[in-house]
């Protein structure tokens, strides 16, 4: 119920891994997983939240924000999001870069999910060690809030780590 005693809607949000036969085609999954959000939005759901998976034969979107830019096309009205944008594997600023972009185009239909992932050979992929993760996010997340928040050229830490 809402405040004034009327019945308020129920929002509903959809995950995908996505999951899928690795005989397919990467094109035929892909073309799949974006009828499901178009279907999504046309049965009412507000959210479509899109795994990223760099290792997973049966996961193959490896960069939800592509997917996101493609699916945004499609839709009107439904808001979707990488879950989670698995931080600690990009360099902060690439991820703060690419977000600030997809969230221009998709004019305030962009989530946001920060987090690790729980796909110990993403991590391995990217010479994570899981055990660091949690805290390798944290540092990232505090990037980029840095870069969201500060003129260019930004002096954050996450810049200056690696030379020209």
């Amino acid at each position: 119920m809402s405040r004034n005693g009327n019945l308020a809607a129920i929002r509903h949000g959809m995950f995908i891994m996505p999951f899928h036969d690795p005989a397919k085609p990467p094109s035929q999954c892909h073309d799949e997983d974006l009828e499901l959000v178009v279907r999504a939005e046309e049965l009412g759901f507000t959210e479509f939240w899109i795994g990223e998976h760099h290792t997973m034969k049966y996961e193959n979107i490896v960069m939800p924000e592509l997917f996101i830019a493609r699916a945004l096309g499609e839709t009107k009205t439904i808001r979707m999001g990488p879950a989670p944008v698995c931080i600690q594997q990009h360099h902060p600023a690439h991820v703060a870069c690419r977000l600030a972009f997809l969230d221009h185009l998709a004019k305030g239909r962009l989530n946001l999910c920060f987090g690790a992932g729980s796909v110990t050979a993403d991590q391995e992929l990217y010479g994570v060690d899981p055990k660091n993760a949690a805290e390798m996010v944290d540092e990232a997340i505090e990037a980029v809030l840095q870069f969201w928040s500060s003129e260019p050229p930004t002096s954050s830490s996450a810049s200056t780590g690696r030379s020209a």
